[in-house]
């Protein structure tokens, strides 16, 4: 309903500097599947998550086999700064793009 208060909330990526870092992905993909079920189970017509792990990895390291877990999905430089942490202008356009979707879809359930 209008008036109430929606929030998109962006789960971790995968980033290059997590290239050779197992243990740190590991983490990533635990903490990726914790809230999304947290968000599930408490706040699911509220909070819209987007799934980032594989989001800014190559197209063809995310979609294979054991792409999440066993960590064969690889970061995409193209998307990254030249530290490996943070989006750069490509990166913050996807994130615009998904936004702007679901800022969309939530107008056209209000109107």
């Amino acid at each position: 309903s209008r008036g109430k208060s929606k929030m998109i909330f962006f789960g971790p990526k995968f980033e290059p500097w997590l290239a050779n870092d197992d243990a740190s992905r590991k983490q990533y993909t635990k903490l990726n599947s914790g809230l999304q079920r947290a968000i599930r189970k408490h706040h699911s017509n509220d909070i819209h998550y987007i799934d980032c792990l594989t989001l800014f990895c190559t197209k063809d390291s995310a979609t294979t086999p054991g792409a999440i877990y066993g960590g064969k999905a690889k970061a995409n430089d193209k998307y990254f700064d030249a530290d490996g942490l943070h989006l750069n202008d490509d990166g913050y356009r996807v994130w615009k793009q998904m936004v702007e979707e679901k800022i969309s879809e939530w107008d056209a359930i209000v109107a």
